[in-house]
């Protein structure tokens, strides 16, 4: 059953490893694990259920998803919780060179930020101008390519305007500082995925790099699908 549920995802089975000796271990080849051991819940998370057991769970994916949580202690409750953990593994394994394009563009904002020569320079009103076009382009198409609650929506469009208002009263060093921060809290506070933020944060460094470096426009690359 555990082998099924993770193959509706699309990933290969072949990939994972299960151990099933005192807990139920899932370990994908690339490092990433979910755990489950059986606690009481009269001192756990106090969950009712009538087997009077609950099952722990701790879904990490490597450079992704860590977390922990509970269920009553039936299998039912479980599978979803695994086949999420699943997408998610898959989502970061058959995505390497988005990732790393992501630690280049924050390695080009440590650079920027050392640079002497870089000025901290307020935006002019056109490149305000584009900046917010950017950020609008991105929460247009956000939901074209990934599956984003109605929540998880509404949050990054509320981030991604305060960044755009935040154009206008901050120099570009500073803006660019922010706008790193603003990303990184959307992974650290739930509201989207790494996967996610990461799409976010590649889009609007390509896309605007040139405000902060001096040079021309560079040539678009195009996002990453996940499907």
């Amino acid at each position: 059953m555990v082998y099924e549920t993770i193959a509706k995802t699309g990933i290969d089975p072949a990939q994972f490893n299960l151990e099933v000796e005192g807990k139920l271990l899932v370990t994908h080849n690339a490092g990433s694990t979910f755990e489950v051991v059986w606690g009481d819940n009269r001192r756990i998370y106090r969950i009712r259920s009538r087997h009077g057991r609950t099952l722990i769970i701790k879904a990490i994916v490597e450079d992704g998803l860590n977390k922990t949580c509970a269920v009553p202690g039936r299998f039912k409750y479980l599978l979803p919780l695994l086949q999420n953990w699943a997408v998610e593994v898959k989502q970061v394994t058959e995505a390497p060179d988005y990732w790393e394009e992501m630690k280049r563009g924050q390695a080009l904002i440590t650079d920027i930020q050392d640079d002497q020569d870089s000025e901290n320079t307020p935006f002019t009103e056109d490149e305000q101008d584009e900046i917010a076009a950017r950020l609008e382009d991105i929460k247009k198409n956000l939901t074209d390519r990934f599956e984003l609650s109605n929540e998880q929506t509404e949050r990054v469009e509320e981030k991604l305007d305060e960044a755009a208002q935040a154009s206008k009263r901050m120099g570009r060093k500073d803006w660019l500082m922010l706008f790193g921060g603003t990303i990184f809290n959307l992974i650290v506070t739930d509201t989207v995925t790494p996967i996610v933020a990461q799409h976010i944060f590649t889009v609007t460094i390509h896309g605007l790099i040139h405000l902060f470096t001096g040079g021309s426009v560079p040539p678009q690359i195009p996002p990453q699908i996940i499907t």
